[in-house]
């Protein structure tokens, strides 16, 4: 899933309920709030970004990239509380997520891209 599907709030993703064309990339065409899509749907990104905000994170280190543009876009929303750490490479970031979390006791969020992305932060993560 590329998290640009929108799911109603409280549903799961039937057939009938993705985005069926309706202009909604990443940014979904909103203007705050929630997504400008009908019907209490929302961005899955937006949802993945929203429960990290419920579970006390405030900063995420990560490599932005096209496969989680949602998830961006749903920090974004919340970039008055959560912080994007935008980091170099892969390595790195997994490193200084590591390092926040042993220092601060707060959660340590790593995001980057699938395939060679996640491989370069698997080094990281031991």
């Amino acid at each position: 899933m590329d998290g640009t599907s929108s799911v109603r709030e409280g549903a799961g993703a039937g057939a009938g309920e993705r985005d069926g064309g309706r202009g909604g990339g990443p940014s979904g065409g909103h203007s705050g709030g929630h997504s400008g899509r009908q019907n209490g749907e929302r961005i899955g990104g937006h949802i993945v970004a929203d429960a990290l905000l419920g579970q006390g994170v405030d900063t995420v280190f990560g490599v932005p990239g096209e496969s989680y543009l949602a998830v961006l876009d749903g920090l974004y929303r919340h970039r008055d509380r959560i912080r994007f750490v935008v980091c170099r490479q892969e390595g790195g970031a997994a490193y200084m997520a590591d390092a926040y979390a042993k220092l601060t006791g707060r959660p340590g969020v790593v995001m980057v891209t699938r395939g060679p992305g996640a491989t370069n932060a698997s080094v990281g993560v031991h």
